[in-house]
């Protein structure tokens, strides 16, 4: 998903999507061998969550 569209998003759709995310991530976690790729892409995706979650409360915050 392109990162405008992340953050066009509510707070609570990206709590949803950092919570698949994360659910994701465990799930390439258990596999056995790792998929590089795949841990490498959710690791960027949970990350960009993350910070536009707490750009998104900051901007609630400060309103």
């Amino acid at each position: 998903m392109p990162y405008a569209t992340y953050r066009s998003l509510p707070i609570e759709a990206l709590y949803d999507l950092l919570t698949i995310s994360v659910v994701d991530l465990i799930g390439v976690l258990d596999s056995k061998p790792y998929n590089e790729e795949a841990l490498k892409e959710l690791k960027k995706q949970i990350e960009a969550l993350v910070v536009l979650i707490g750009e998104k409360k900051q901007g609630i915050r400060t309103n």
